[in-house]
C-alpha cells in the first residue's frame, strides 16, 4: 500500500522485473514498465539490465522495483544503487507475496492481467 501511495502521489515509478510470462499471465500493476531481471546472474546480463534501466529512467528519479515475492526486486534495487541510482527501492512483499495473504495483489491494490 505504501508503494502504491508513493507511485500515485509522487514522481516515484514502479518497475516490474519479473519475466514476461509472469507479467502477462499472472498480472501486473497497470502502467508499469517491464525490465526483466537477468536469470543467469552473469556480469553481462547485469550490465545489460543496468543499461536498460539507464535508457528509460533518470538516476535521480525514485524507482520502486517489483517482482513476485521481493527477492529479485531486492537484488535489482541494490545493483542499481551501486550503479549510481540514488533512489532505487524494493517493494518488500512483491506482486504475489512470499506468504499467503501478502503482496500487491492480495492487498487489493490495482492490477491487470494480460
Amino acid at each position: 500500500a505504501e508503494a502504491y501511495d508513493l507511485a500515485r502521489t509522487s514522481a516515484a515509478r514502479i518497475v516490474d522485473v519479473r519475466t514476461e510470462p509472469e507479467y502477462n499471465q499472472v498480472g501486473h500493476v497497470t502502467g508499469t514498465p517491464l525490465v526483466v531481471w537477468p536469470r543467469d546472474g552473469g556480469h553481462d546480463g547485469m550490465q545489460a539490465f543496468v543499461d536498460q534501466i539507464a535508457d528509460k529512467f533518470d538516476p535521480d528519479e525514485p524507482l520502486l522495483f517489483l517482482c513476485r515475492s521481493g527477492a529479485r526486486s531486492h537484488s535489482a534495487s541494490h545493483l542499481l544503487t551501486r550503479a549510481g541510482f540514488k533512489r532505487a527501492y524494493n517493494i518488500l512483499e512483491g506482486f504475489e507475496g512470499g506468504q499467503p495473504g501478502k503482496g500487491w495483489r492480495n492487498a487489493g491494490l490495482p492490477w491487470q492481467q494480460g
